[in-house]
């Protein structure tokens, strides 16, 4: 683990993330097995904070991350890694941690998205902890958001707290219809939106991908990463209302990246959908992904009358 300390922050680079492997890609056919490569790790805080719309506060610096590495005089940044690497946001003294909401990231263009992030404190400073597989501009935002035609309902609780992190929005700022059902596009972009996910490499594009060109890049992404895939015929599918099994089996993938590693419930797929009266209803396909996110708690079914 490479470790390197600021005033402001803290980055933990784990050596497994600078294998070979990777600094072969980077350097293609310039880097031998012999080849000396040094690394350069940079910190510093943003001198011109962007500016942010509210009620979103900025409760901490902007530091920018930036690591390159060096091969005969050389120079090339490192962008991004195939998994999360934690970057610590000391948070100024006095700081309510109740009142962090979220890590975010500032891309090329200043557009600003959230990053997976959690408050810890580490001896007598508090820190935002805040994984992501990207090098560059972060901090920790404060943000309450709450929509008039959610009160009292069953998922308030979860809407506001997604809708605060920046991860879901409304149709404008006083209506969420929760009862509205989610398009295949529009949870393709509140999954790489939860799991901090807005670059990718090459292009991944569907026959009908100009159908809904707001969602382009989500798509793209999702499919990239092994989220969400298309259809036979080429087609993704934008518009069309994506199914429970569909949305356990995109779930299972994304914890599946989180942790990196392979989640296979199918040995206990039986004993673990037999509580549902309509477990026979789900495809074969989605039955190991079904039963992984009803064993983690994240997706639960009705109780019946």
């Amino acid at each position: 683990m490479i470790i390197t300390n600021t005033d402001y922050g803290i980055h933990r680079l784990p050596v497994r993330k600078l294998n070979a492997s990777a600094m072969k890609q980077l350097f293609g056919t310039r880097m031998s097995m012999t080849s000396e490569i040094d690394l350069h790790i940079e910190m510093s805080v943003e001198a011109h904070p962007h500016t942010l719309v509210s009620p979103v506060e900025l409760v901490a610096p902007i530091i920018d991350f930036r690591i390159a590495a060096v091969l005969n005089e050389q120079e090339l940044e490192i962008k991004a890694f195939h998994s999360y690497v934690e970057r610590l946001i000391a948070l100024p003294v006095g700081t309510d941690a109740n009142k962090i909401t979220t890590g975010v990231i500032f891309l090329k263009d200043g557009a600003m998205r959230p990053v997976p992030t959690k408050v810890l404190n580490i001896g007598e400073r508090c820190f935002a902890i805040i994984n992501s597989i990207y090098n560059s501009q972060y901090s920790v935002v404060y943000n309450v958001q709450s929509f008039t035609d959610i009160k009292g309902h069953w998922a308030q609780k979860s809407i506001e707290d997604m809708a605060s992190r920046l991860i879901v929005h409304g149709i404008n700022e006083n209506s969420y219809l929760p009862q509205q059902g989610v398009t295949r596009a529009e949870f393709a972009l509140t999954l790489v939106r939860a799991l901090g996910l807005y670059h990718y490499m090459p292009r991944v594009a569907f026959a009908d991908a100009d159908k809904y060109s707001s969602y382009d890049d989500a798509i793209s992404i999702a499919a990239n990463y092994g989220l969400m895939n298309g259809f036979p015929d080429g087609n993704f599918n934008p518009e069309l209302e994506i199914t429970r099994q569909e949305a356990m089996v995109s779930i299972a993938r994304a914890v599946a990246f989180v942790r990196r590693d392979h989640i296979d419930a199918q040995y206990e797929s039986e004993s673990t959908l037999s509580n549902w009266m309509d477990a026979e209803e789900i495809s074969q396909w989605a039955r190991s992904a079904a039963c992984a996110v009803l064993r983690f708690g994240i997706f639960k079914g009705r109780v019946a009358d």
